[in-house]
């Protein structure tokens, strides 16, 4: 979530420091979100971490367990909507070693949310939380913390970017886009796409001269279609990103043109120090890996006992198979999905280029797909 204004976040909001510096464990890659424990009101919840959310949201489901009153609205912005939210002030939320005490957080709709943790409670927590700590996300080691104070000072090993901030408040740092000049882009660990470029910025570039697909992404604001390419290469702290899958998003509303979310940072450390800078530390071993990116072309919902297409990129090897939207798959490789299969969290066409998997359709059709670079 985006925040379009810049509001009070409780006339009585402050942080209560723990001085413990804890390591947390998290596991974006299978739910697809950095999250940790945390305890909101001393509800057990799963706290999403978004640097992209000028304020923390819960959701509907929360609201009603939790019996709060609505405190006022505000105006929330996304990347390609805006919405009226209300706001609700909790008694308190912690995270790692930080409670904050009388925060007001806005209250939406976490589809998203809650199909990657069923049957938990889970929240989006903004920089109106991140912003009075220190966070600290060590991707190679799978963990994260949240203190009140620096616990890297004198770690030379760190290199500092000066963090900025876009009119609407998120986090900003320069990169630089197959050796062009120098851009701004937006810090987003709520994001689960690589990387996401406004459709104009992408024009005035010169990055449609390449092979464009299609692909269907899931934020607060729904469902958005946008074009798909690859970055030759995108640098960032003087470390270099090669073959950077990267969204194009039409109607976009950020002054900053790109979107980093968190597998653009798989093979680093990051410090964020909020309102000085952004400290950064990358693995060569990790770096020369390929980033993550689909090579099915489907884009499926998972239900029970099937998944539902819900959309077919272009040019991709699923298109090419016939697969459309609509269409149900009720095996994968001769076994039938369930609530343990396929393991969640696996990406259906995550596979190396190459790779072969079947696919077992609700009236019986098989489809093979040779998995490739389709874009």
């Amino acid at each position: 979530m985006r925040q379009k204004l810049q509001v009070s976040f409780g006339p009585d909001f402050r942080i209560a420091p723990d001085p413990a510096k804890r390591w947390i464990k998290f596991t974006p890659e299978t739910s697809h979100y950095v999250s940790v424990p945390a305890l909101l009101n001393e509800l057990p919840i799963r706290a999403v971490l978004d640097t992209g959310a000028t304020r923390s949201v819960i959701s509907p489901t929360t609201l009603s367990v939790l019996g709060l009153k609505s405190v006022g609205a505000i105006n929330a912005m996304f990347f390609t909507t805006s919405v009226k939210m209300p706001i609700y002030r909790l008694r308190s939320l912690r995270v790692g070693g930080v409670a904050a005490l009388n925060l007001e957080v806005g209250c939406h709709k976490l589809a998203m949310l809650e199909h990657a943790f069923p049957g938990e409670h889970a929240m989006l927590v903004g920089r109106d939380f991140l912003a009075q700590a220190v966070l600290e996300c060590q991707f190679p080691r799978h963990r994260a913390r949240i203190t009140s104070t620096p616990a890297i000072e004198s770690d030379s090993s760190y290199r500092r970017l000066e963090l900025s901030h876009s009119l609407c408040g998120l986090p900003v740092v320069p990169t630089i886009v197959e050796e062009r000049f120098p851009e701004q882009t937006l810090i987003d660990l709520g994001s689960n796409a690589t990387c996401t470029i406004s459709a104009e910025y992408a024009q005035q570039a010169g990055l449609l001269d390449r092979t464009v697909s299609t692909t269907l992404s899931a934020g607060l604001e729904g469902d958005v279609v946008g074009r798909q390419i690859t970055l030759r290469s995108l640098e960032i702290g003087g470390y270099e990103l090669r073959e950077v899958p990267a969204c194009i998003i039409g109607d976009w509303k950020f002054d900053a043109p790109i979107n980093l979310g968190w597998p653009a940072f798989i093979g680093f450390d990051l410090a964020f120090l909020f309102g000085r800078e952004l400290r950064i530390r990358g693995y060569e071993d990790e770096l020369s890996r390929p980033l993550a990116r689909d090579r099915s072309g489907i884009g499926a919902q998972r239900f029970t006992d099937h998944l539902l297409v819900r959309h077919v990129s272009r040019n991709s090897p699923a298109e090419a198979e016939g697969l459309i939207a609509g269409h149900r798959i009720v095996a994968i490789d001769g076994r039938g999905i369930d609530l343990d299969y396929p393991v969640r969290g696996q990406r259906l066409g995550g596979k190396p280029a190459g790779s072969r998997i079947q696919l077992t359709l609700d009236g019986g059709r098989l489809i093979n797909l040779e998995l490739r670079d389709y874009f």
